[in-house]
């Protein structure tokens, strides 16, 4: 093993970082593929989606700071650098860190999750996905709403529960009581 890193450090700068590069890609592939699996519970799918993400950022940082390190590049600013840049956007983007907030405490206070049918505001539809900043919603035309989780304020899960069906149709007073059973059976059978 230690030949084999002597090896890669002789090679030239360029060769190194392309190499870098090339692992880092593997790598986030590899944890994308582990994270994207769909599980049968929706919660266990949008927290491993979230944590997939997170993975993939922090290796591409990693891989591209390491990169930058083998072609001679002080990554030492870099870092400084992107440590006061986090603390610029920390302070800069209260909204983003608001939705990040609103949607851990989404998903760990489980009210909905991928799958569930819901109303937010006046838009009702199938939760499609849960993210860090947003829930998408699709309706039953197919249309997509992405709200930020911020903005949520009330949620109306209509998957919890025993859902409510309402079937009417004309009787005249006329009409014997077994024919109506009869309807009835009928109408409950077709719903």
């Amino acid at each position: 093993m230690k030949n084999l890193f002597e090896q890669f450090m002789s090679l030239h700068g360029f060769v190194r970082l392309l190499i870098v590069l090339a692992a880092t890609f593997v790598i986030s592939l590899l944890v994308k593929l582990l994270f994207g699996v769909k599980f049968k519970k929706h919660r266990t799918t949008t927290i491993f989606g979230m944590i997939g993400s997170i993975l993939i950022f922090l290796i591409w940082f990693a891989g591209i700071v390491y990169a930058l390190m083998q072609i001679g590049v002080d990554t030492t600013s870099i870092l400084v650098g992107a440590g006061i840049t986090g603390i610029i956007l920390g302070l800069g983007s209260e909204s983003l860190i608001a939705d990040v907030l609103a949607g851990i405490s989404l998903i760990l206070d489980k009210d909905f999750q991928v799958g569930d049918t819901v109303a937010i505001d006046d838009f009702r539809g199938e939760v499609v996905a849960m993210g860090m900043r947003t829930v998408s919603i699709r309706d039953i035309a197919g249309n997509v709403n992405i709200i930020r989780n911020s903005t949520i304020e009330s949620v109306i899960n209509q998957s919890k529960g025993t859902p409510l069906t309402v079937a009417r149709f004309p009787v005249s007073r006329d009409e014997r009581l077994e024919d109506v059973e009869e309807m009835v059976e009928k109408a409950i059978d077709t719903v």
